[in-house]
């Protein structure tokens, strides 16, 4: 729901059948954080993340759904994800900020015969908040292209098609970007092919592709512009360790 630094502290507590954690934080790196101004630089913990999850297992199959919120205020020694429709930061150094965002997920793993499966779900949603002078500069976490909420629905699965050696996967994500309804739709699906020659040496390959409305002219991911890359992305990863 969120990227960059941040230093805090939690208070965990577990079960067989869940978990739960509660931690106060900064969204600042503690030694990066300068001494200007006000209550000011950011080292503060007033910003607070809740994750609950129940883990049971239903016969052979292993089960996670979990829910986290993140919420308060607080100050950032630097800017951070939001910007406005011309992509220049609207949060800056030293502004008191919302930190808010919430999330609902869901994984499970098993077996389908002798072959091991892997599904994955997850929703979140980073709010919008307006700047008001004297009160925050806005959401932290908010990345958007527009003044609506961002929203994202991500489904996945991993299939062992040959166990121990040869395993395929695919991840679809549906998502809004905040933008006028005509441009929000940021949508991708992800490849993956994961081939274990032996022990040590894994052979990985990625293949992206992203559509939708906000990669049309006027969108945030507008193709025509040189400074958005295109909506295809192949990887290739080759890797061993001993």
């Amino acid at each position: 729901m969120g990227s960059g630094a941040s230093t805090g502290f939690a208070f965990s507590a577990q079960h067989e059948l869940g978990y739960i954690s509660f931690s106060r934080f900064s969204p600042n790196f503690l030694a990066s954080s300068g001494s200007q101004g006000t209550e000011g630089t950011a080292v503060t913990f007033k910003s607070k993340l809740l994750r609950v999850a129940a883990t049971p297992s239903v016969g052979d199959w292993d089960i996670q759904v979990g829910l986290g919120l993140i919420s308060g205020t607080n100050y950032v020694d630097q800017g951070l994800n939001a910007v406005d429709a011309q992509g220049n930061p609207t949060i800056t150094a030293n502004d008191k900020v919302d930190t808010k965002a919430r999330s609902l997920d869901f994984q499970t793993f098993g077996k389908v015969g002798k072959h091991d499966l892997s599904v994955y779900a997850t929703y979140a949603v980073v709010p919008y908040i307006a700047s008001v002078v004297g009160v925050t500069a806005g959401n932290a976490y908010y990345g958007g292209a527009g003044t609506k909420d961002v929203k994202a629905l991500t489904l996945g699965a991993e299939y062992s098609v040959i166990p121990q050696l040869l395993h395929l996967g695919g991840v679809y994500r549906n998502a809004k970007n905040g933008d006028v309804a005509a441009l929000e739709g940021d949508h991708s699906i992800t490849l993956t092919a994961i081939y274990n020659f032996r022990q040590n040496v894994t052979m990985q390959i990625n293949h992206s592709m992203r559509r939708g409305s906000s990669y049309n002219a006027g969108g945030a991911n507008d193709t025509t512009l040189a400074m958005h890359n295109g909506k295809i992305l192949t990887t290739f990863m080759l890797a061993t360790a001993f």
